[in-house]
This record gives C-alpha cells, structure tokens and sequence, in this order.
C-alpha cells in the first residue's frame, strides 16, 4: 500500500515525539543567522508539536522569517516588488524584559535593530505599502524616541495574546486581526478593546510623523475564525500574516494538530537552514520523500 504525503508527516512527527534523551533533546536542528541569531533545538520542535502548549517565540520568530523569505523568493523570480514587511516578535520580547524588577536599562539601540529591514530582501520599508506587526497585550509602551528609526510602527503589549496590527499607509487604513473570543464587557462594540492602544499608536506615530493613525480608517474584519484554544494563536496569525491580502480575508485552516505539524515541516525543511546537516540522516530521508526535494 503506497505512504501518502500525510501519512509521511505523521510517522516524521511521531518520531521526533519519542525522543527522550536529555542530551539529543538540546541538540539544534533549525539555525538562522541573519537577521540576527535563532536557534531551534528538538525539545522546541517538540513544544510545537504538543496539542495544549503555546508555540515557542523562537519556532515563532523563525515562522516570521520563513514568510519573509519565501514572499521575497517568489516574488523576485515573478520581478515584482516586495509590498510588505513583516515583524517578529523580538522587539516585544526586548521591551518586556526590561519591565521586569532588576533588569538592565532599556537598551534602545537594541530594540532598533529588532526593526531592521531583512538583509535578503531587495527593498526599503519605508516604502512597503503594508506593515505586518504583531502585538503582545501589554501596557504603556515606550517607544516614541523609536519611531523616526522604525519606518512605521510597533507597540508591544503582553497579557497572554497576539493580535495582528496591519498598517496601510496607501489607503490610511488601520485593521486588528484577533481571532481571540470578544469579552462580555465589550460585546455591545468590539472596537472599544482597542481603542486604549490605538490612542498610544496615534500619540507616537503623530510625534513623529505628524500623522494622526487616530484619524484613520479602522478596520476589525468580519469573517475572522474565532479561536478559543489561546495556545493556537500564534499558529493562526502566522496563516493571517501570509494569507492577508488588502483587507480580504484569505481562508485559513483551525485543525491545531495540521498546523503543528505543518510549522515544524516547514521549519525543517526552510531554505534558510544553516545546520540542516545536524538533522539525523533518517530524518532529512522523511523530509525528502515529503517535500521531494533532496534534504
């Protein structure tokens, strides 16, 4: 009986779920270096896999650059422009360490670098028509100073969810992507959850830029999957984040053991790999025979 694509994967994910040895467990199979350092072990990968665990920020970042990177990728070889950039979750994480008791000072030159375009990519941010930004729930941002060295705009907040911001400075145009459930005390309107954070995002973007994003048209789509597995909302937004396409809302797939293994395939098996040789060799025989493609 021929092994289907899927069967493949699932006997792949099985297997990395039965790894136990605290040493192999640390060992990285995943390693990106530009912009900046990220590396993946199999415990991580594992994280990712487990159905009722949030997906790693790290397995997260590199989500982000896999989008990054494959976007550039097919649109350089069809020659057309880049129009959109996409923001991981490293600033956020920066800002919210600094928060805690004893930390250093907020080091903001490193909070900048956090926002450097991607070194592959053959465009200026300053000129994407679209930004992709994700928001931790947080409170208080402090991050005017950064926005004439940001071109556009990121405001870190953390209370347990993302949300997905998409700045469109073309059609001046504000939309909030959440898949999270609308809570009791803001049924009546949905827009009043944001409009705490959407002041602050007018206040910084006016000092700097002398645009008033207060002013602009916001956007909450309908449509949008309500998910009430908050361990799955990385997962969702990664797919918004590449599904978005000027305010239509692309179908997406809620299966959260799909998406758990198709993150960590796609992880796997990303271009950008620079230790993919530390794969096992049997593992890297699966990844061929899933993507066809020598591993």
């Amino acid at each position: 009986m021929p092994t289907t694509k899927e069967d493949l994967i699932d006997m792949l994910c099985d297997y990395l779920m039965i790894i136990d040895d605290a040493e192999t467990l640390e060992t990285s199979w995943v390693r990106s270096f530009q912009p900046y350092n990220i590396s993946l072990t199999i415990r991580q990968l594992q994280a990712s896999l487990r159905m009722n665990q949030p997906m790693p920020t790290e397995c997260f970042n590199m989500g982000v650059r896999l989008l990054a990177y494959n976007e550039n990728k097919r649109l350089t070889s069809a020659n057309v422009m880049v129009s959109k950039h996409y923001m991981d979750l490293r600033f956020s994480t920066t800002y919210e360490s600094a928060l805690k008791p004893q930390s250093e000072k907020l080091n903001v030159q490193e909070l900048a670098k956090s926002l450097e375009t991607w070194p592959y990519m053959k465009y200026d941010a300053s000129r994407c028509r679209f930004v992709r930004i994700f928001l931790y729930d947080y409170c208080e941002p402090l991050f005017e100073i950064l926005i004439p060295i940001i071109v556009q705009l990121l405001m870190p907040w953390k209370r347990g969810g993302l949300n997905l911001f998409v700045f469109d400075r073309e059609e001046k145009t504000l939309t909030v992507l959440d898949p999270t459930p609308i809570p009791d005390w803001c049924k009546d309107m949905p827009y009043k959850r944001y409009v705490h954070r959407i002041i602050n995002v007018s206040k910084s973007y006016r000092r700097a830029m002398g645009v008033d994003v207060f002013a602009w048209k916001h956007i909450l789509p309908s449509g949008i999957p309500v998910i009430e597995d908050r361990d799955l909302n990385a997962f969702i937004l990664l797919q918004y984040m590449s599904a978005w396409n000027n305010e239509k809302i692309m179908p997406i797939s809620t299966d959260g053991q799909r998406l758990r293994k198709e993150i960590v395939i796609n992880l796997l098996t990303y271009d950008g790999n620079s230790w993919q040789c530390m794969i096992s060799l049997s593992v890297r025989e699966y990844l061929s025979r899933i993507t066809g493609i020598r591993q």
